[in-house]
Order: C-alpha cells, then structure tokens, then sequence
C-alpha cells in the first residue's frame, strides 16, 4: 500500500561525504529536482535565444509570450523602475512553474510542496527586497512602518504593520507549499478510489476516473496560478522597497 503523503519524503540518491571536513553534502531528490529544473531553464533559454530564427520557432514565442506577460506583472505593480528586476522575476516564474509542473509528472516529485524549501525561497527573497528598500532609501525606509493615523494610535498601528511585513516571509512560503501538496494528495486519494472501484464495476470506476481527469486539468492551472500568485506578491513586496515610502 502506498500513503498519499509518500511521494514527498526526501531521500538520500548519491551520499556524499567530505571525510575530513566532516560534512555530509549527500544528494537527496529535493537537491537534485532543482537542479534539474535549473538545467532546464537554461536549455530553454538556450534555444529561445541562440537558436533564434528571422521567423520566431516555437520556443522564441512562447519565451517572449512568457516575458511580456512577467514584465506585464512588474510593469503593473512596479512601474519602469522596476523593470531592472523584471529577470529576476521572470527566472523565479520559470523555476515555480517548472518545479511544480514536474511533480505532476509519473513519480516525479515537486520540490515546491516542501515547507523547508519554499521558506528559505521566501527567506531569500524577504530579505532581498528589505535590502533594496534600504540602499534605496536608507533609514527612511522605515517610514513604511509608520502609518499616517493620528499619534495615540500611532505605537500600536507602528507594531501591527512591522508584524504583517515580517508575516509576509511566512504566508509566501505557506500558500505556495500548502497549495501544491493539497493538491496532489487529492489527486492521489481520487485515483485510489477510482482503482478501487474498478475492481467491483468498470462502469463505476469511470465516474471517479473523469474527475481525477477534471482534476488533473485543474492541477495544471492551478501550477501556473501559483507561480503567477507569486510572482505578483514580490512584485508588490518590490514596489513597497522602491516606492512604498514616497506613498506614506
């Protein structure tokens, strides 16, 4: 019997350990996932760049259909200056997607349904836009905390904004992960009833069958809506850093 949650435990595929140092650098599926989705990115940039044809290919479309619909994103949330990260964004789009497309392949596994990984995603990325925010605007960048509400409001507004800032490093890595597992685990539980019912009536099994189908379809939208969700909230955690103490 398989368990539901069984295709996202994280094993050892090729141990590796420095003897002398001591450190274990061993290669689980989680590390080597992303390494092959950053392979990925990279054979697709490939071909959309250096394969480039006067008559756009296939891959030239769907690369520029892509980056006008990320730098849409930058363009609606940001505004031109913010444009200097429209690459950035447009990789971290790819590699969402890419990695939770991957998990819905036949035993393949998304490294984007584990808390662990999609914290220090957030991490990262949290601290990327405070540090913007600061060599932006230095020590004025505090102003974002400082709500425009009269003064005996003002300590606990003060205390409530920091704490929503600093909960965004959470809810980041949360809605991604929890969406993605949730998910495949009702995928797989489906697909278990339906081979279930299979056993007692083929006519039976079919009812199931399609809504796994329905599902699975669902799945596919729900992949790139995430990796749009996210995209648009750095966006946004970007125009705070750049712009968001000119606003208050």
């Amino acid at each position: 019997m398989f368990s539901a949650l069984e295709k996202f435990d994280i094993f050892i595929v090729f141990p590796i350990r420095l003897p002398y140092l001591n450190w274990d650098i061993s290669l689980t599926n989680l590390s080597l996932y992303v390494i092959f989705v950053v392979l990925v990115i990279i054979f697709l940039s490939y071909l959309a760049i250096h394969e480039g044809k006067l008559i756009p290919n296939f891959y030239q479309i769907a690369n520029e259909y892509l980056l006008k619909f990320v730098f849409g994103i930058v363009d609606k949330q940001i505004g031109f200056n913010g444009y200097v990260y429209g690459p950035f964004l447009f990789v971290l789009f790819l590699f969402v997607l890419l990695g939770n497309l991957f998990g819905m392949l036949p035993f393949g596994f998304a490294p984007t349904n584990h808390l662990a990984f999609t914290f220090f995603f957030s991490l990262t990325i949290w601290t990327v836009t405070v540090v913007v925010g600061l060599v932006e605007h230095g020590f004025k960048f505090f102003k974002l905390f400082v709500p425009n509400v009269p003064i005996y409001l003002l300590p606990i507004l003060t205390v409530i904004e920091i704490a929503s800032y600093i909960m965004r490093l959470f809810s980041l890595a949360i809605r991604l992960s929890a969406n993605i597992t949730a998910g495949h685990v009702l995928l797989f539980t489906l697909a278990g009833f339906s081979t279930k019912l299979f056993k007692f009536d083929i006519l039976l099994g079919i009812i199931p069958l399609v809504i796994v189908f329905l599902v699975l379809l669902l799945e596919l939208g729900v992949a790139f809506l995430q990796s749009y969700v996210l995209v648009t909230l750095v966006a946004i955690y970007f125009n705070d850093s750049l712009n968001g103490v000119n606003q208050h």
